[in-house]
């Protein structure tokens, strides 16, 4: 039996083909893995701030009734206040956390006893003429969110 003698390309080239999709398919799942960090990153950031807003505009929304929700203050501290029968809440920042407390009307609790919503850098509470709530958030990553509410019962 006579064997032919078979050309070393025949060899290289099925590897050389090889390693160049290997080489492609390593590229293409990097980027995919860095774009989906950087996205996954930035929508933590920005969710930060909106979702403590967001928070607050339904709490106020829910609970706008009789006249039950309004701005104040609670130990000294700008705060929205919701009241409902003998119990109160207050929504309010202390100490750069902001925090939600909901207490009897005759219980005289400190700022830091409320449950912790999260911190923020700044929060102001400004409540207009025209019984509109606006509520400004800034988290710790500088971003600021503004919401409005109109409250709509008297």
């Amino acid at each position: 039996m006579i064997r032919k003698a078979g050309h070393s390309i025949d060899f290289i080239f099925p590897v050389m083909l090889f390693f160049i999709f290997s080489l492609c398919a390593v590229t293409a799942i990097l980027l995919a893995a860095n774009v989906y960090s950087e996205t996954a990153s930035g929508a933590s950031l920005n969710a930060s701030s909106r979702t403590a807003v967001s928070y607050i505009t339904e709490k106020i929304h829910q609970s706008d009734e009789n006249g039950n929700t309004s701005t104040g203050r609670f130990n000294g501290i700008d705060a929205i206040i919701i009241d409902q029968d003998d119990c109160r809440t207050y929504i309010y920042e202390y100490q750069g956390t902001l925090y939600e407390l909901y207490e009897k009307k005759e219980a005289h609790a400190l700022p830091g006893s409320g449950n912790k919503i999260m911190d923020v850098k700044e929060f102001t509470i400004e409540e207009s003429y025209d019984r509109l709530i606006t509520v400004t958030c800034e988290d710790e990553n500088g971003i600021k969110t503004k919401a409005s509410v109109a409250l709509r019962s008297r």
